[in-house]
């Protein structure tokens, strides 16, 4: 019997999934284990939002985390569509841009970069050891007096000068802010949710 991912290196696995082609760690409890156990994560908020995202719409992914949302907006979207994928931990980043590139999606931009309301510059901290079980995705950003100076750092008007941008991404919170869009007038705000 053959296994069900392609390949696999110590902790990081490369699998087939509903989306596409996903590298991610095995040590994951939420991400990574939804991948390896349905193939999919969070397909219902992917299903929900397929309902207001169209062919050629900008996307703003913040906090991509390994991509399982991004590459979904980005095959929605289409090669006439952009998505803007947000990601400050360096090693979900890395995940982020192998995910991208083995779904060979040229509509995709990157960013090793966090979001807020404010400019200025944070300390990203270290995630856990790779061979540990946890949820790397919850490791907060904010509040950390220790970590990589990653030079995360957005100003706020990069994000407002995406233009016609759809905000789909109000999953992810950082210090307290989300960014939130509206859509009648294309233009971004933040919205405390606090």
């Amino acid at each position: 019997m053959l296994p069900d991912y392609l390949i696999q290196n110590e902790h990081i696995r490369v699998k087939l999934c509903r989306h596409g082609l996903f590298i991610f760690n095995i040590n994951d409890t939420f991400i990574g284990r939804g991948l390896d156990i349905y193939g999919e994560w969070c397909e219902t908020e992917i299903e929900l939002l397929t309902q207001v995202l169209r062919a050629g719409n900008t996307i703003v992914d913040v906090g991509a985390n390994i991509g399982t949302h991004t590459v979904a907006f980005a095959k929605i979207v289409g090669p006439n569509g952009t998505v803007h994928a947000f990601e400050p931990q360096r090693r979900l980043f890395q995940m982020l841009c192998g995910n991208v590139a083995l779904n060979a999606l040229e509509n995709v931009h990157c960013y090793q970069r966090c979001v807020g309301s404010v400019s200025s510059e944070i300390l990203v901290p270290p995630l856990p050891p790779s061979n540990t079980k946890h949820n790397f995705g919850a490791v907060p950003i904010s509040g950390s007096n220790r970590g990589e100076n990653a030079a995360a750092r957005l100003q706020r008007r990069q994000v407002i000068d995406l233009q016609a941008a759809i905000l789909v991404a109000l999953r992810k919170q950082l210090a307290g802010w989300w960014l939130a869009s509206a859509p009648a007038r294309w233009t971004l705000r933040a919205v405390n949710v606090s």
